[in-house]
């Protein structure tokens, strides 16, 4: 099935996907974390493969797994590796409703549903953008003065007034560890460099 157009018209208004994860699962205990995730034992890895961390029904972890459930039911193109990157460290907003859009979604799914995935269920309602939006705004500013000392600006302000229009920082819902480290990336870049490779992916949508 097919439901590729659908499930990015309810749920993928920014379907922005790349990298990969472990199927252990980047989802458990990661909300809001900038630590990385600690390399694991593989004889422990072996053992954790054949089911996911326990979640309390109702919370941000219990969603983030309904939602990727979702996505290897409903879209031939986005996979759970990719899902789980995407909302491995977004941050769920207090307010957000998380148990009914966790038995929305999976009721959808059991039934085959796809096309009634509820759009107020997804990432980008979901999301508390607050340090993905900080995180954007640190890299936005490295990046214009590194620009301005190379001379590829005039000023600091007219770049950030660009990238505010070009790229802006409230349409990112979550973040990677990388991004913490991208901005100081762009500080130590030579004016002839391209785009630190750290930076790569360090901001969701």
């Amino acid at each position: 099935m097919n439901l590729r157009r659908i499930c990015s018209l309810l749920l993928f208004p920014h379907a922005v996907w790349c990298l990969g994860c472990v199927p252990t699962s980047i989802l458990d205990g990661q909300e809001g974390s900038l630590d990385p995730v600690d390399s694991e034992d593989p004889a422990d890895s072996e053992e954790e493969e054949e089911s996911y961390p326990e979640a309390e029904e109702g919370s941000c972890t219990a969603w983030k797994f309904a939602y990727c459930d979702a996505i290897v039911a409903c879209s031939a193109f986005v996979t759970r590796e990719q899902c789980e990157l995407d909302l491995g460290w977004l941050v769920c907003q207090d307010s957000a409703p998380l148990g009914e859009c966790q038995k929305k979604i999976e009721r959808a799914v059991e039934d085959d549903a796809c096309d009634e995935l509820p759009e107020e269920c997804g990432p980008s309602a979901i999301a508390d953008r607050t340090l993905a939006i900080e995180l954007c705004q640190n890299i936005h500013t490295a990046m214009c003065e590194q620009r301005l000392f190379c001379g590829l600006e005039f000023s600091a302000e007219a770049c950030l007034d660009s990238l505010s229009r070009s790229e802006p920082c409230e349409a990112f819902t979550s973040f990677l560890p990388t991004a913490v480290d991208c901005a100081k990336a762009y500080s130590r870049l030579a004016c002839d460099e391209g785009m630190p490779e750290v930076c790569a992916g360090s901001l969701r949508y």
